[in-house]
């Protein structure tokens, strides 16, 4: 089932003073100093949370607004404090799960919305950090740190202002918690000395399988490449930088996560290439890394068509009366499909030259290499654009223009 999970969900909060006071005053916490800068006491932030409810069609799911969080999410934890010791400071754990006390479910949408009061230390001209964690695990009244796993998480600073309302807001990253890849082989072809694009599709979810998507720069855990393609390989992965492996974004809208990786085809050798791709993410230190990370691995193979050992994008020379041995090698691959558009001027044989494939498919070696004939007949009109094109079970396709003289 399709989830609607968050990367980036928008936290406001109103922040006062707490303690009490006739006449409709506000009455500042008593505790402490007031100088600039010095915890003088502590203050109530509310904090209002939409969860959305579980749907079940990628369409329904896109229709909504970015901001948003995991329909999973049962606790919200926060730590509150100066930046000096907000990382040691005590959790404050909240039920947001259905049915909570502190939550309210709209009938007609299914939305809960859930309103949290926590306690932050006052701070005379300072600031405090909130460090904003969502789990899949509602809290027990013992617990004392977060429960279950991490769904999205947030840090975020604000001046605080005694005596006044003060408005604070935190964007919740998504935390990648299983990755797939829409197929376990991706294949290219480019004629010799050129470029082309393999579009590797991968899904990142959250670790209850709702899929992450929206509209944020990046995911908590980015998504790297264990597998750095080494610079003699033909296969290269321009990912943006800062830093260079890592770099993909989260979709805008229900889908996979698209990663383009280039391959430039050599100019000399008949075997096609091959390299196997590690997906991962990039834990950050203050996240604890799940007991198995998420993961994914695919295959990149290159098809290469040749005549003789130099590979070959086109069958330029080809003499009417001639027969030529075209050569196709590709790692792993299970079968090829060999046709053409020219059956007046060319005939197409298998690699002994005894029965025409018109068209037809070819079956290679274990080693991933196939053979046929390409039978010149006679010379390609002018105003014609023939071609002889091979596909291979992927769904690679390699067009070689023919000119026949």
């Amino acid at each position: 089932m399709l989830k609607h999970v968050g990367p980036v969900f928008a936290l406001s909060a109103a922040l006062a003073a707490s303690g009490c006071g006739g006449g409709g005053q506000s009455s500042l916490p008593t505790a402490g100093q007031t100088h600039s800068g010095v915890v003088t006491g502590s203050v109530k932030v509310q904090l209002s949370i939409k969860i959305p409810v579980r749907t079940t069609s990628a369409a329904s799911s896109g229709r909504r607004s970015p901001k948003y969080v995991s329909s999973s999410t049962k606790e919200i934890a926060v730590r509150a404090g100066t930046t000096a010791d907000v990382s040691t400071a005590a959790w404050q754990l909240f039920d947001v799960s259905a049915n909570a006390t502190l939550c309210t479910t709209d009938p007609a949408s299914s939305v809960r919305t859930c309103v949290l009061g926590i306690t932050a230390p006052a701070v005379q001209g300072g600031t405090d950090e909130f460090i904003i964690d969502a789990t899949d695990t509602a809290p027990l009244p013992t617990d004392t740190q977060p429960a279950g796993n991490i769904l999205s998480t947030g840090d975020t600073t604000q001046t605080v202002t005694l005596g006044a309302a003060n408005a604070v807001g935190v964007a919740l990253t998504s935390v990648i918690g299983k990755l797939a890849v829409a197929k376990p082989l991706y294949t290219v072809w480019a004629a010799p000395g050129t470029s082309a694009n393999v579009v590797a599709a991968i899904t990142a979810n959250d670790i209850d399988g709702g899929q992450i998507f929206g509209n944020p720069a990046s995911f908590d855990n980015p998504i790297a490449f264990a597998d750095t393609l080494a610079a003699s390989s033909p296969f290269t992965y321009p990912s943006a930088t800062p830093p260079t492996n890592y770099g993909l974004p989260p979709p805008a809208s229900p889908g996979p996560v698209l990663a383009t990786i280039g391959y430039h085809a050599p100019t000399a050798g008949t075997t096609g290439a091959s390299t196997t791709v590690t997906v991962n993410t990039v834990e950050p230190s203050y996240l604890p890394v799940p007991a198995v990370p998420p993961s994914a691995t695919f295959a990149l193979n290159a098809m290469v068509v040749s005549v003789g050992t130099a590979p070959i994008g086109s069958l330029s020379n080809l003499v009417a009366g001639t027969q030529t041995l075209v050569t196709v090698s590709e790692p792993g691959a299970v079968s090829f499909t060999i046709s053409d558009n020219a059956t007046t001027t060319v005939t197409l044989l298998n690699s002994t030259g005894t029965a025409p494939l018109l068209p037809g498919t070819v079956l290679p070696a274990t080693s991933g290499t196939a053979s046929f004939i390409v039978s010149a007949v006679g010379a390609t009109p002018a105003t014609a654009a023939a071609t002889v094109t091979i596909t291979d079970a992927n769904g690679t396709v390699a067009t070689l223009p023919l000119v026949i003289t």
